[in-house]
């Protein structure tokens, strides 16, 4: 999917998707080189500055998922700095406050995740 991806933004996320299933099976290192790739590609496009913190945003969530905490905090912290340079307030705001949740561990669920959560409301 990540070389079928169109370049700009729809690669970007298709090498975080990817990043995030290595993640999600024990494949940590593979996994940050996929999210260092995409960080790099949005800085060749020229992405602002909540792009670039959306894609750390990203990567923190799914390194907290995988329960790599340092690491974890330490993209937090670069999507913080991001944030907190965004021009429009309303814009700012939302994403300082989606990054405090997602802190708090208020992530979005893994795949495999759903997929439990989905047979235990089939079997209730």
């Amino acid at each position: 999917a990540v070389d079928n991806a169109s370049a700009g933004h729809a690669k970007s996320s298709a090498m975080q998707n990817f990043g995030t299933y290595l993640y999600e099976t024990g494949r940590h290192v593979e996994g940050r080189q996929m999210f260092d790739a995409a960080a790099a590609s949005l800085q060749l496009q020229g992405a602002d500055p909540f792009a670039v913190g959306r894609h750390h945003h990203v990567h923190a969530m799914t390194q907290q998922q995988a329960g790599l905490m340092a690491d974890a905090e330490a993209s937090y912290a670069a999507a913080a700095q991001l944030y907190a340079s965004v021009s429009n307030e309303q814009r700012r705001v939302f994403a300082q406050e989606s990054l405090i949740q997602s802190r708090l561990g208020q992530t979005l669920p893994t795949q495999m995740q759903t997929q439990a959560a989905a047979v235990q409301m089939k079997t209730a």
